[in-house]
């Protein structure tokens, strides 16, 4: 499957840190392609996110090249488990996170 852009997931519960760290890749390229930043203010959002907006129907997981995820959201632990939901509900190994 060929791609036109990189998809990135920003998950933080502060929208200073989604904005700037938006700002901060806006004009990134990656091997002369542009990054597609998508935000989540929590973990229910991310996965949200992950099974809508970026799941591809037949392929396993979303398609997201890299998750950019604060660990201490909603619960002091909430980070990590949405990288453990990713990694074994949704069986994405392929994802940076």
């Amino acid at each position: 499957m060929l791609f036109k852009e990189w998809n990135v997931l920003l998950v933080d519960d502060e929208p200073d840190v989604l904005t700037v760290t938006k700002l901060a890749l806006r004009d990134m390229r990656v091997y002369d392609l542009p990054l597609k930043i998508h935000t989540a203010g929590n973990k229910a959002q991310a996965m949200d996110l992950l099974n809508t907006r970026l799941s591809v129907s037949g392929m396993p997981g979303a398609t997201v090249a890299v998750a950019l995820i604060d660990v201490v959201m909603e619960t002091d632990h909430a980070g990590l488990d949405l990288c453990k939901q990713i990694r074994g509900e949704m069986k994405n190994w392929s994802s940076q996170l």
